[in-house]
Parts: structure tokens; C-alpha cells; sequence
């Protein structure tokens, strides 16, 4: 058979499988909360399902809309997705329990962990609490290699020179956040290797565009169409050639400390030697398992704060106007602390432009994803049975009036108390602060573990831009215009294709 044939063959089977779902499918229990982007008529609802894949955040637009303090639902491959638009259910979704509308079953759906991470991710993500608490504890103590790969990585992407140098922004991006993130992952020299971080920036892009391919598949292809669209076990290879030697050796001393009644951690303190002390006893403590456990954590950190840093640095371009005020903010608070956690806690005007960006943009159309896994009623009287997926319509609510003032403007002091000399702001507007109409890093129990580190990472690099280069579009770009994203069903992608113009400044500190 050949390849072609055979693609049309899945398809086809695909198309009578979600088809029979829906026509026997428990989609009558949803009967009660109104469709958007398509009919909800049994087989005819497919047309939403491929009115979504390109327009979900009209399609949402709309229903916010129309049924703004209510729910309501659109078509997804296999199934439908409820929107919550009200902060009083956004807040209940948030905090329910886990058992019964559950993040980690919602989150193996959403980029298919099965296969795209394997199952081993699947089944016990003990790598989350080092995110959560290991790294967000040593951040302090790492702000100087923080900050030192910061200035190299940039150093060796712009190449100093004289005039402006046009870059392509989403690429670069992602190299630099990997290189700063493996900083403190694996160290030095590790986190300069280009083969290391293309392996690891390339297994981003296989998890993100594969899990999405591979959701449009019903469950008994998606072991076939995996084979074809994730490459696992190469990357696997890869890092496990870079790690092998380091991570045999820190075993070697983790055994010899265990038989001699000692405590691990005594040597290294990253997030490879956590893991090690971490990881149960068994096939989890093998040079494979735990090189794959170094690709995950690089994903969970890569994705988003990289994806959040090209937007950041696209609305720079777009507004230089704020640079200078940026620029001053920083170089008044590191004159008097110098480069540390304190000094990025004051950098309010940098905080705000961070979160303003994370508004307008988002990493998505919806967030606070939950699948239930009981039936559920909101106090709504919203109805999901089990199986149902859950979300907040988080970009319209980013966007509503009753929340922002001039909401489609961008303020990059909206978050930032301007009446004040100091630009004090409140800790409940700080960027990794949630809430139930901020849902940038998700809400409640499961918002971002990373959100802090992210946060650390962002404000260091947007201070390092401002006080090193000028940055700006090339002058045939329409004023303030952003370059438009992608968007693959609920995910925004920052436009691949767009050039910033970076010109080092003459006088900086």
C-alpha cells in the first residue's frame, strides 16, 4: 500500500469513526448547553469539528457573546468542549477536586502525553513537584548563572556589530530560552552544546504538532499514527549521548551514598541531580528513563516561555515608545541592588508590560482545562457528564470590558499603580499572580508550577533587551501592527516567519 493510500485510508476510517461517535455517542446529555461554530445535530456537528481546527477563537468569540454568564460548547475531534464565561464558575472549575474534574487527565489529552512523552509520563509525573518546589526555592541562589547565560546567549545569537541586524525572532527565542533554562537543568558546558539544545527545542515542536495530529485520530489508530509523527525514542538517543556519562556517574555516587547512609545531594544542585534523588527506585533510575525525564522538563519550561518571550519582544518592536521607561525602571533598580531576585521583585513597569502581553495574547483561547471524571453540576446548574471536557473561555474574558478598561488597547501600565512615583504594584496584579479573569499560567490548585521560574526568566531577559539594544520592525511594517499568529485549533503560535531589527546600544550599563 502505498504511503498516500494509506493516509487516505486513516482518514477515511477517522471520519466513520467520529461520525458513529456522534451519532451514539452521549452527546444527548449535553443537550441542554447550546452549540456554537456548527449545528449540534448528529453527524451535521462534524462541521464544527472542522470550523474549529481553523477558527476557534471566533468560533469562542461568538459564543462568548451570545452566551456570555453561561456555558456554552463546540465541536472537537471525538468530542465536545464546554466553555465556562462566568468568573463565579471559572472560579468553581478552578478549585474542584481532582477526582472529580481532573487537570492531568485533561493535560494527557491535550498533547496525547501517551504518545508524544510515553507512558512512563503518563503514569507518574514526579518531575512536577521539583518544578514546583526545587526550582522555584534555588532561583536566588542561580540568578548570577541566570543572568550570565542570559548576556552570553545573546552575545552569541546578535553577534555584535555596528547597525542593526534584522533576527528571526521564534527561532531565536527558543535557542536562547533553552540555553538559559539548561543553565540550571544541566549546566555548564552542556547548555551551550547546539546539538544538546536542538535535540531538545526539535522534541518541542515534535510534542506540540504531533500530540495535535494525533488527537485528531480516533484511540485505536492514534498507537499507529504515533509511529509516524513522533520521533520518542531517536530524541531519546540523542540526549542519552550527551547525558550518559554525567548521569552514570551521579548514580554511581547516589549508590555509594545510599550504601554508606548518606543523604543524596550533597554534589550537584540542578534539576538533573533532582531528579536522580527523585526518581523511584527501579527502570526510572536508568540513564534512558531519566535522559527522557531531562527532555520533559525542557519541554514543560520551553514551550511557554518561549512562546511568551516572542510575544513579548514582537510587542516591543511594535511599541519602542516604551523602551526608554523600561530601560529606566531597570537601570534605577540595579544601580541600587544590582542583578538579583530582589531587584526583578521591584521592577514593576517590567512586570507589567510582561503581564499586558500575556493578556492580549495568551497561550491559548481557553484555559483551567479539566476533563470530568464524575458527573459534575456547577452551582450554575451547568450539567457535564463524565468524559465531558472543561475549560474557561480565557481569551474573551482577557478581553472583556467589565474586566480591562479600552481592552483592546495595549497598556503595557495597566497592571502597574501609575499615581505612584515608585510604580508600586499590588502583589495581586503581579504576573504570576491568577485569577479568575487573569488565566495566562491556568487558576487555582494547578495554575503553572513553573509560572515563578517563567516569570524570573522573562523579566531578566526583557531587562537585559532594553538596557542593551533598541529594537523596532523594519520601517515598512505598519505602525504598532504585530505579525499575526497561527492558530491549530485552541493553540496560538507566534508568527515563525517575522524579522526584528536589533541594533546594540552605544551607552548602557
Amino acid at each position: 500500500m502505498s504511503f498516500q493510500l494509506m493516509i487516505y485510508s486513516l482518514a477515511a476510517f477517522t471520519v466513520l469513526y467520529i461520525v458513529c461517535a456522534l451519532l451514539f455517542g452521549s452527546d444527548r446529555r449535553l443537550s441542554g448547553i447550546p452549540s456554537v461554530g456548527g449545528p449540534s445535530l448528529p453527524v451535521f456537528s462534524y462541521i464544527g469539528v472542522i470550523r474549529s481546527l481553523a477558527n476557534a477563537p471566533s468560533i469562542i468569540h461568538e459564543g462568548y457573546t451570545k452566551h456570555k454568564g453561561r456555558s456554552f460548547k463546540f465541536a472537537e475531534a471525538g468530542h465536545w468542549r464546554v466553555l465556562l464565561t462566568s468568573p463565579e464558575a471559572v472560579e468553581e472549575l478552578a478549585r474542584a477536586p481532582e477526582d472529580v474534574l481532573s487537570f492531568p487527565a485533561a493535560a494527557n489529552d491535550s498533547i496525547q502525553v501517551e504518545y508524544t512523552l510515553g507512558p512512563n509520563i503518563a503514569r507518574d509525573a514526579y518531575h512536577i513537584p521539583l518544578i514546583r518546589n526545587q526550582l522555584v526555592r534555588n532561583a536566588p541562589r542561580m540568578m548570577d548563572d541566570i543572568r550570565d547565560e542570559v548576556v552570553c546567549a545573546f552575545r552569541d545569537e546578535m553577534q555584535p556589530r555596528d547597525g542593526w541586524i534584522s533576527v528571526q525572532l521564534k527561532d531565536v527565542s527558543a535557542h536562547i530560552v533553552c540555553r538559559v533554562i539548561n543553565r540550571v537543568f544541566v549546566g555548564l558546558p552542556l547548555c551551550t552544546d547546539p546539538d544538546y539544545l536542538a535535540v531538545n527545542t526539535g522534541f518541542m515542536m515534535n510534542v506540540v504538532l504531533g500530540g495535535a495530529l494525533i488527537k485528531l485520530f480516533p484511540s485505536f489508530l492514534k498507537p499507529f499514527v504515533a509511529k509516524f509523527c513522533t520521533n520518542i525514542p531517536a530524541s531519546i538517543d540523542r540526549v542519552v549521548r550527551h547525558l550518559e556519562p554525567i548521569i552514570t556517574e551521579r548514580l554511581r555516587v547516589s549508590a555509594e551514598g545510599r550504601l554508606g547512609g548518606q543523604k543524596e545531594g550533597n554534589g550537584p544542585n540542578d534539576m538533573l541531580q533532582w531528579l536522580i534523588e527523585s526518581a523511584p527506585d527501579g527502570p526510572e533510575r536508568t540513564v534512558p528513563a531519566l535522559a527522557l525525564r531531562v527532555l520533559v522538563v525542557n519541554f514543560a519550561a520551553l514551550h511557554t516561555t518561549s512562546t511568551m518571550l516572542t510575544h513579548t519582544l514582537y510587542y516591543l518592536a511594535a511599541h519602542p515608545e516604551h523602551a526608554a521607561f523600561l530601560r529606566d525602571e531597570v537601570e534605577r533598580v540595579v544601580q541600587d541592588e544590582g542583578w538579583s531576585k530582589a531587584a526583578l521583585g521591584n521592577m514593576r513597569l517590567v512586570d507589567s508590560f510582561l503581564k499586558e502581553v500575556g493578556r492580549v495574547t495568551g497561550l491559548g483561547a481557553i484555559s483551567v482545562n479539566r476533563k470530568a471524571l464524575q458527573d459534575f453540576t456547577f452551582l450554575d446548574g451547568t450539567f457535564v457528564p463524565k468524559g465531558t471536557f472543561v475549560a474557561a473561555a480565557a481569551r474573551p474574558i482577557h478581553w472583556d470590558e467589565e474586566h480591562y478598561a479600552n481592552p483592546e488597547a495595549f497598556d503595557p501600565w495597566r497592571f502597574a499603580n501609575m499615581s505612584n512615583r515608585n510604580f508600586k504594584t499590588a502583589a495581586s496584579e503581579q504576573l504570576v499572580k491568577t485569577n479568575d479573569h487573569y488565566l495566562l499560567f491556568g487558576h487555582g490548585r494547578h495554575a503553572c508550577p513553573g509560572r515563578f521560574f517563567a516569570a524570573t526568566l522573562l523579566k531578566l531577559i526583557l531587562a537585559h533587551v532594553v538596557t542593551t539594544y533598541d529594537v523596532k520592525f523594519a520601517d515598512s511594517m505598519d505602525a504598532h501592527a504585530v505579525p499575526p499568529p497561527t492558530w491549530v485549533s485552541v493553540s496560538m503560535i507566534p508568527n515563525r516567519k517575522a524579522k526584528v531589527l536589533f541594533c546594540e546600544r552605544r551607552s548602557k550599563h
